[in-house]
């Protein structure tokens, strides 16, 4: 029993040693970014190994390690009930465990900056009416009301203005470089996981590289409206598929609580039947896949894809 312990002990903690990189999205590029520079219009031929790397905060830190933890000692004890070899498994489930709560992660990030993305572009159209804001001036003001995470996302930009940065070029010449605005807006766009928001922030970007500034305003409202058309339309593709989402949830929920009734009334076949067979996970594979395949299908049939802006 101890060495049992010991192993599940060494288990747990190399695989909790990754418990950072679980709990937020790998931005792309992490640290060393292939960018284009703009200003000379030449592609920079190399990496760049900058401070503008944006990881977005998906879980509350003590999370993830909690889900591995308990996941790990769930799996740990249920071999230890039935076969200890299936010891060999933890790992599997633990990563398994891993990739589930951070896609469920990912996918509540996304939908709270959906809803976040519209009004807050505009607010920025309002302090850019009549022209007396610059654009900087009223995304520094807006950034503070912003919920989370856009919030956070905006604040990064903000956080990163008037930084030095290095590009190195094909010929192995170093420039500097000073950031501005744009150029966080533009990393910013190439590293968030919300493809609407880059959408959004690389228009605000083409403002400045065309030196529309004086047309803010009128670029800002299209922006806006353009959202707003998208937002409508899925609602109005929900609405119309309500009733397969709701089938699915039926469907889900007759599943659930007839394995619930089964675990219920008849506790001892239940348990031998997904724990004491050779294909009982295989059944629980099986029965998993009901339970979720429906309403994950329901899901992605309401989806739309972003409009252009």
């Amino acid at each position: 029993m101890a060495a049992f312990t010991a192993l599940l002990a060494i288990l747990l903690a190399l695989t909790s040693l990754g418990w950072s990189r679980a709990a937020a999205l790998p931005a792309q590029g992490t640290t060393r970014l292939r960018t284009r520079l703009r200003r000379s219009g030449q592609p920079a031929a190399g990496l760049i190994v900058t401070s503008f790397a944006f990881v977005p905060q998906l879980l509350p830190p003590a999370l993830m390690p909690a889900v591995l933890m308990v996941v790990g000692l769930l799996v740990g004890m249920i071999s230890i009930v039935t076969q200890p070899l299936l010891i060999v498994t933890v790992p599997v489930a633990i990563l398994a465990a891993r990739q589930a709560t951070l896609a469920v992660a990912t996918w509540w990030y996304r939908r709270q900056m959906h809803a976040q993305i519209l009004p807050a572009v505009q607010s920025l159209t309002g302090l850019m009416e009549g022209g007396r804001t610059m654009l900087v001036a009223a995304f520094a003001a807006v950034a503070p009301t912003l919920p989370e995470p856009l919030g956070s996302e905006w604040r990064w930009v903000l956080n990163r203005l008037n930084l030095p940065y290095t590009v190195e070029r094909a010929d192995g010449k170093v420039e500097r470089y000073t950031s501005t605005h744009a150029y966080a807006l533009e990393q910013l766009a190439a590293q968030t996981p919300v493809r609407l928001h880059a959408q959004v922030l690389d228009q605000l970007v083409a403002i400045y590289e065309h030196q529309l500034e004086a047309q803010a305003h009128q670029r800002l409202t299209q922006i806006a409206a353009a959202l707003a058309r998208h937002a409508s339309l899925q609602r109005s593709v929900t609405t119309l598929l309500g009733r397969i989402r709701g089938e699915a949830y039926v469907i889900t929920g007759a599943f659930a609580g007839i394995l619930a009734w089964l675990a219920w009334s008849q506790p001892e076949r239940f348990w031998l039947a997904f724990a004491g067979s050779e294909w009982g996970l295989l059944a629980a594979i099986w029965f998993g896949l009901w339970l979720v395949l429906p309403v994950v299908i329901a899901l992605l049939v309401v989806r739309i894809p972003d409009l252009p802006l």
